[in-house]
């Protein structure tokens, strides 16, 4: 079902596309943007047969080869080491053009902390909502998976709110820079766990907490994205040069692709107390870069430190990003009248 999704937003996007080319994507000449369409030929159908075997070799590696390796992840971090080379290497870019990508990928690189930590809601905060959160409703125990609505009904009812606060400070020319909301972005995400932190410290292997717990994280963390995705994908239209749009783009969701596994990792770090079924033998503790993680409060401060350390060293970062934009026009979503 989601794959059958997938493809039909797919190919309505593709409809779209084609609908509405020639109406939006002109330059101010008039002039088509983008390189030259080049017709089809026997080399390009090949190089694009080519592309879906590449890709769909790399999805079933284990399951063709029963292998261990983690093929998936040496490509991401791997594309993610290769993809600034390739684009730096380009001897036209100018200057300034290095260093507005060079703000670029240095933002991509803190993104993969947010999401990181942001992704757990799929992962290891459903299963503490399983196994360690108070469910019960008049009677009624709402499923586990119903928490993962708290997130877009936020965003319906917090997304008014935060353009209503960005248009205000931008009135009054006190709008925070782009590299300082997405440091406000991360900063937020600790405190959600900060605030989840507080409800297990000393909670025992049978204990739960109330739900509000769990509800106030996800409305915490849904501000903290509304200060950071729109924010970076704004910022990354503008800032790319026209010619590498597309591809600055496509760099910025690699990031995000990165923090999703990043995030899985970091999700399998959940500690067996955590609800899990006793087993025969001993308990076996997970540990991350030597650190032995015991129980739920150690589990979550790993996401407070990560995040906390990376919104502070981007909030001291952002005065000195903020210059390398070279551009008043690129601080957060232009908000002129002309431009909406």
């Amino acid at each position: 079902m989601g794959i059958l999704t997938a493809c039909i937003g797919m190919l309505l996007g593709l409809v779209t596309f084609i609908m509405y080319q020639k109406k939006y994507l002109i330059s101010e000449e008039g002039k088509e943007i983008g390189l030259m369409v080049k017709k089809l030929d026997a080399k390009s159908i090949g190089t694009i047969v080519g592309s879906i075997a590449i890709i769909f070799f790399m999805l079933n590696f284990k399951q063709m080869f029963k292998s261990d390796v983690d093929i998936i992840s040496y490509f991401i971090y791997g594309a993610m080491i290769l993809m600034p080379i390739i684009i730096f290497s380009d001897k036209s870019l100018t200057k300034i053009e290095i260093q507005r990508i060079s703000v670029i990928f240095i933002l991509v690189f803190f993104v993969i902390f947010f999401w990181g930590a942001f992704e757990q809601a799929g992962a290891s905060l459903t299963l503490f909502a399983e196994r360690q959160t108070e469910r019960t409703i008049f009677g009624w125990e709402m499923p586990a998976s119903y928490f993962q609505s708290v997130n877009p009904l936020a965003v319906i009812a917090l997304a008014p709110v935060f353009t209503i606060i960005w248009g205000f400070l931008y009135i009054r020319k006190l709008e925070p820079s782009s590299p300082k909301k997405m440091a406000i972005g991360l900063a937020l995400v600790a405190l959600g766990y900060v605030v989840i932190a507080i409800a297990v410290k000393g909670l025992g292997v049978e204990d739960k907490v109330s739900m509000w717990w769990l509800i106030a994280l996800y409305i915490i963390h849904t501000m903290g994205e509304l200060c950071l995705s729109p924010i970076g994908l704004s910022m990354v239209s503008k800032l790319a040069p026209l010619r590498l749009s597309s591809l600055m783009m496509g760099t910025w969701f690699l990031g995000n692709a990165a923090a999703n596994k990043f995030a899985g990792t970091l999700s399998a770090l959940i500690p067996p107390t955590a609800g899990a079924e006793a087993t025969a033998g001993p308990l076996v503790y997970p540990s991350f870069l030597g650190f032995e993680i015991t129980n739920l409060y150690e589990f979550f401060m790993l996401f407070i430190i990560m995040t906390g350390v990376a919104a502070a060293i981007l909030f001291v970062l952002s005065s000195w990003l903020q210059k390398m934009m070279h551009n008043d026009h690129v601080e957060g979503i232009d908000l002129s009248v002309e431009n909406r």
